[in-house]
């Protein structure tokens, strides 16, 4: 990380991702606030789209879909998904 020019996510458009590298992030997170505010953002601009996208796909009635799409982008490989996070998918069909 210290060295990693990129933003924490490249696909993420939120202030922290648009402005800050990871190096820059890593070096001030265990220094000054600021870090954590950099991060704080990024993870509540990632989880408002998020729920934009869930209430969408729940209005559009393609939620499963995209439940399926997502996880897979997330953790790559179907057994890496919790058991909880697929116990609760079932309990919602």
């Amino acid at each position: 990380m210290k060295k990693d020019l990129r933003p924490i996510d490249e696909t993420c458009e939120c202030p922290t991702c648009k402005k800050y590298t990871r190096s820059f992030i890593n070096t001030v997170s265990t220094k000054e606030e600021v870090g954590c505010h950099l991060i704080t953002t990024h993870n509540i601009y990632f989880l408002l789209n998020m729920m934009k996208t869930i209430h969408k796909n729940i209005k559009e009635g393609t939620i499963e879909k995209f439940a399926n799409e997502f996880l897979q982008d997330f953790f790559h490989e179907e057994k890496k998904i919790p058991g909880w996070v697929i116990d609760a998918l079932k309990a919602a069909k």
